[in-house]
C-alpha cells in the first residue's frame, strides 16, 4: 500500500545516509564524534569506518527462506530461497549488492512489488510474498533535499568510476537518497485477525530497532539535462551507477565493477508493469508482469508487479528490486 509519510530520519537516514551533517574534512575517522542520540539503532549497518560485530548472528529474513524447492507444481514459483549470511568483504567485481539475498539457480523467488505513486513526495511500500507475508520495505523520496549535487559526469564516459562519484555515502553530506530498500523487523508479520493499524502500532518500536538498510540510491547528474542514480550497499559503499541506456529506447543499465565491466539491464513496457532483467550475456535474471484481476493472490496485489527472480546462476534479488525502483523513478523524472 502506498502511503505518504515524513522521512523516518532515525531509521532510513542515520547521519551517514544523509540524516545529519557530514563530518568535517579535517577530522580523521577516529576523531569523528557522533552524539549518542544519533547512533544507528540496533540492526543498522555500522558506520563505514568501523568494523562490524561478527559475534552477532546473521540477520535472518524469516519470510525469505526455503530449505527445499519442488521441482514442479503450482507452488514452485511461490517459494523464496534467499540465503541470509554475513556480508563478506565488499567485492565490486562480483556484481552482488546484497549477498544475503541471493536466489539459488535451482529456485525461483516470486513477490508482489508495488510501484510508487508519482504524485506523492514520500512513499513507503511493503513488498509481499505471494502468500501475503511482508518481506521487505522500499521507500521513495522526492524533493529539494534529494536533488543531485553540483557537477556532472555520465556513467558511459572516459572515466570509471565517473568523475562526480562519491565512493562513500558519507561524502554526500545532507543529500538524502531517493530510493531506499530496507529489511522489515522479524516481529512484523501480517495478521489474519484484528486491526492492521493496531498491529502496526505494536510493532513501531521494533521497526526502529531492527530495520537494516540494504541499498540506498542518490540522484546524480550525467549531463546538463540527464539524471542517473549512484547505488550504495548497506555499508554505505559505492556499488554502481544506473541510468538510461541510450543505445536502446526504454532500457536502463546498471554499471559497476572496478572498471565498469559489470552491467545489468532492465527493459520493458513500464506503464504496463511488464519488465525484463538481463545480464551482459542477455541471460534472463528476472521478469515482471501485472497481476491478472482474475488471478490475484490477495486484494493488495492489485496494481503490483508480479516479480519473478530466477536465472541459470545465482541472482541477487536485492539488486533486482533496487534496479526496478530506480528505473521507475528515472522514468518519472524524465531522465
Amino acid at each position: 500500500e502506498n502511503t505518504a509519510h515524513l522521512p523516518p530520519m532515525l531509521t532510513a537516514f542515520p547521519p551517514f545516509w544523509g540524516g545529519g551533517p557530514s563530518p568535517c574534512a579535517d577530522e580523521t575517522p577516529d576523531e569523528i564524534s557522533v552524539p549518542e542520540e544519533q547512533q544507528p539503532p540496533s540492526g543498522l549497518p555500522p558506520f563505514p569506518d568501523r568494523e562490524a560485530d561478527t559475534s552477532l548472528p546473521p540477520f535472518a529474513f524469516p519470510n525469505l527462506g526455503a530449505s527445499e524447492v519442488p521441482e514442479s507444481g503450482p507452488l514452485a514459483s511461490d517459494y523464496l530461497a534467499f540465503q541470509p549470511t554475513f556480508d563478506p568483504p565488499f567485492d565490486p567485481t562480483s556484481g552482488t549488492l546484497c549477498h544475503w539475498m541471493m536466489v539459488d539457480p535451482s529456485s525461483e523467488c516470486a513477490m508482489a512489488v508495488p510501484i510508487a505513486d508519482q504524485d506523492l513526495p514520500a512513499v513507503s511500500m511493503t513488498i509481499l510474498a505471494l502468500d501475503q507475508r511482508p518481506v521487505l520495505k522500499a521507500e521513495v523520496y522526492r524533493g529539494q533535499e534529494c536533488e543531485a549535487l553540483p557537477g556532472f559526469s555520465p556513467m558511459i564516459g572516459d572515466f570509471w568510476p565517473p568523475e562526480n562519484v562519491c565512493l562513500s555515502s558519507m561524502e554526500r553530506g545532507t543529500q538524502r537518497p531517493s530510493v531506499v530498500l530496507t529489511s522489515l523487523p522479524m516481529e512484523i508479520q501480517r495478521s489474519d485477525e484484528g486491526d492492521k493499524e493496531n498491529v502496526a502500532d505494536e510493532n513501531a518500536e521494533a521497526a526502529e530497532e531492527d530495520i537494516q538498510i540494504l541499498s540506498a540510491c542518490y540522484l546524480v547528474r550525467a549531463d546538463e539535462q540527464s539524471l542517473e542514480f549512484d547505488i550504495y550497499n548497506g555499508n554505505g559503499e559505492f556499488f554502481g551507477r544506473m541510468g538510461r541506456d541510450h543505445s536502446r529506447s526504454c532500457r536502463f543499465m546498471m554499471r559497476g565493477g572496478n572498471f565498469g565491466e559489470v552491467r545489468y539491464f532492465v527493459d520493458g513496457v513500464f506503464e504496463d508493469h511488464a519488465v525484463l532483467f538481463t545480464d551482459m550475456c542477455q541471460d534472463t535474471l528476472a521478469d515482471g508482469e501485472p497481476f491478472e484481476v482474475s488471478d490475484l493472490p490477495f486484494p493488495e496485489a492489485a496494481g503490483c508487479i508480479r516479480l519473478r527472480v530466477h536465472g541459470t546462476q545465482a541472482v541477487d534479488a536485492g539488486l533486482i528490486l533496487t534496479m526496478l525502483f530506480c528505473a521507475y523513478e528515472l522514468r518519472s523524472l524524465g531522465a
